[in-house]
Formats: structure tokens, C-alpha cells, sequence
């Protein structure tokens, strides 16, 4: 199966009043770390081969997911290459070919991420949520080609967003000769342009650790 790259290396400064200094990734989740929990859903959902995109304290992720008896791989940048270098950085670091799956390491869908493994094109996740204004939005057409994705406009209304779960050609990121560029505003609006973007719907819960208040809503359903 393809490998997952979980984009793990920020430094998740609007988290910082809760993280008490670790990774985002490793945000403390009622004794468990994020990443541990998003990892074992996507085991849950069928994924075995994971590769951590790591920058900041590295070590200390590296530490704990060492020993873990699935097949996890680390790759560190020595300075922050932005989503869609990282990517490409991996896949060229580990000599990738073919797609490959991307996932947020601060976003999460309770389920769903199974429903990518026959699709053989570039395609990302979407949610329906009801208030888009943190996100922005995300349009597609009838054959679920994505056609814009619209910026944050602090509207409080239903939309499709983008839930941070790729599958992509690593082909896409050969085009790229610059060392650091985003996925999400570089890479996708040029795959747009060539109508090569799809969106698959997922209806799932869907959280963003990325702000105090979604943490700890986050905390609140994840109790044991």
C-alpha cells in the first residue's frame, strides 16, 4: 500500500498556551499524544506504512514512536520547507514513486480515510460544515472536480472545506523546483488550473486542533 507522510513538524504558536512546550503533534490528549490517535485510526482505516515530516523537536517525536510495532519512518527538515516542500522533500529523500497519501498532523476525521484506496487521481477530502468562516471554502463541479477554493471571508455559513487528507501523484511535486512551498495555495491552485484536483465528500466528524477551543472540544470527545 502507499505511504502515508504526516505532515508533523510545526510549531503550533496558536497552540502554545496549552502544548507546555511540546510539538503540536504531540499535544496531550487526555494521556495520549494527537499524532498516536490519528495514527491508530488510519490503522483502523487499513494504512500500515507511515513517514513523519518532522522539524521542531524532532527528537522528542522521534523518541516516542521509535519501538512502535507498525512501520513508521522519520524524516526531519533542518529548516521548514512549508507543507508542499516537505512533501516533496520526502519523496525525493526516499526515492517515492507513484501516489502517496498526505495527512495534517494537527486534523482529524473520525472516519472516512478508507474511502481513498481505489481512487487512482489527485483528490483531497472534504467536509460539510456549518460555519466556513474559519476555513474557507471549497467548490466543485458535477464530476467532483474542484474548480476554486475561496479564502477565509468570516462568513458563517454551510460549505465544503478542506479537511487536510490527500492523495496525491508524486509526480506533481517534480514540477517544483523551489525548496519551500505550500500544498494548499501553491500546489493545488496550479492542479485547479489543470483540472486535475478532485474532491470526495466524507460525512464524519472533523476537528482542527490548530486553536485552544478546538482542543479541548477535541479533549472532551476523546475521553476513556
Amino acid at each position: 500500500m502507499e505511504p502515508v507522510i504526516i505532515l508533523a513538524g510545526g510549531f503550533g504558536t496558536r497552540l502554545r498556551s496549552v502544548l507546555n512546550g511540546l510539538p503540536k503533534p504531540m499535544a496531550d490528549i487526555n494521556g495520549v499524544p494527537f499524532l498516536e490517535i490519528l495514527i491508530q485510526n488510519l490503522i483502523k482505516n487499513g494504512y500500515n506504512d507511515f513517514i513523519l515530516s518532522l522539524h521542531f523537536k524532532a527528537d522528542l517525536i522521534v523518541d516516542y514512536f521509535k519501538n512502535k510495532n507498525y512501520k513508521i519512518r522519520f524524516v526531519t527538515e533542518e529548516k521548514p520547507l512549508g507543507t508542499g516542500g516537505a512533501v516533496k522533500f520526502i519523496i525525493d529523500k526516499l526515492s517515492l514513486k507513484g501516489f502517496v497519501y498526505v495527512v495534517n498532523g494537527d486534523s482529524w476525521m473520525d472516519s472516512g480515510y478508507s474511502k481513498f484506496k481505489d481512487e487512482n487521481k489527485n483528490i483531497i477530502s472534504l467536509i460539510e460544515i456549518e460555519n466556513i468562516s474559519r476555513y474557507g471554502m471549497v467548490e466543485m463541479d458535477k464530476k467532483n472536480s474542484i474548480v476554486k477554493f475561496l479564502e477565509k471571508e468570516n462568513k458563517t455559513e454551510k460549505g465544503l472545506i478542506n479537511s487536510g487528507f490527500y492523495k496525491l501523484d508524486s509526480s506533481v511535486f517534480n514540477t517544483h523546483r523551489s525548496e519551500s512551498f505550500s500544498i494548499e495555495t501553491i500546489l493545488f491552485p496550479e492542479l485547479v488550473m489543470k483540472k486535475n484536483l478532485f474532491g470526495k465528500v466524507i460525512k464524519t466528524s472533523f476537528t482542527d486542533i490548530g486553536i485552544p477551543e478546538d482542543y479541548y472540544n477535541f479533549c472532551k470527545i476523546n475521553k476513556t
